[in-house]
């Protein structure tokens, strides 16, 4: 890697170099200024079944989930009900229950069982404030909803987005594991063209981790409030 980067800087010069570094991040910072003066509501879900022996019974119809619906404000602007164009929660089977897990009294919420919706009403989000609603329920749980100027809600976990960070931690382990095994001193393997190597693919993947953090939902809290205790996912952390 290094070895490409020094005879891409010979051939194009350094200055040349230096001023594509800073059009790119002077891009980046312009996109994401622009970006976040939109009015944005994103979202990101974890569900859990209590009575599931394994998961094969994920799919049973009758049994019963508990759904996080967890809501974050990414804009730099306060969201109230002016903006909000249509905002619930839909089930394929039944609405049992739902609750706020953080308590916040501008968010209301209203369930209708017969069409098994839950209506979601809110005064007012400030930029960065969240909440989280625990859903118990039959079947599967969509979020439906529509915001001024941004449309459609994002769901923060999309695929491409899931299979991007486990096809480039894959990259990384791979290229970090070639360089060791094409070290020159084979005694001494932590050189200073490995220890560089490490740090370019490291800084490439704190940017990506950054990407995430600054449009979507920052991995503190969905961690918090989404991760459950163990793989057999029975229950969450808090």
């Amino acid at each position: 890697m290094t070895e490409i980067i020094q005879k891409y800087i010979e051939t194009i010069g350094a200055s040349n170099v230096l001023a594509i570094i800073l059009f790119f991040i002077s891009l980046f910072v312009a996109f994401y200024l622009y970006y976040k003066t939109f009015y944005r509501l994103v979202f990101s879900t974890g569900r859990i079944c209590k009575e599931c022996a394994n998961i094969s019974e994920w799919n049973g119809k009758n049994k019963e989930f508990t759904s996080r619906i967890l809501f974050y404000n990414n804009g730099r602007k306060t969201i109230s009900k002016n903006e909000i164009k249509k905002l619930e929660l839909k089930s394929t089977g039944k609405i049992i229950s739902v609750k706020n897990i953080k308590t916040n009294d501008t968010i209301k919420t209203k369930t209708n069982t017969k069409k098994s919706v839950i209506n979601i009403d809110i005064e007012y989000l400030d930029s960065s404030e969240f909440f989280v609603l625990e859903v118990n329920h039959n079947g599967n749980l969509e979020v439906n909803g529509r915001i001024s100027e941004t449309g459609n809600l994002l769901h923060t976990e999309p695929r491409f987005w899931v299979a991007l960070n486990i096809l480039f931690m894959v990259l990384f382990f791979v290229m970090i594991f070639y360089e060791l095994m094409n070290t020159p001193d084979k005694n001494d393997p932590f050189t200073l063209e490995f220890i560089t190597n490490f740090f370019i693919f490291f800084g490439i993947f704190s940017v990506l981790r950054f990407i995430h953090y600054i449009l979507f939902i920052p991995d503190s809290i969905s961690s918090k409030y989404l991760d459950t205790k163990d793989k057999f996912a029975k229950e969450f952390k808090s």
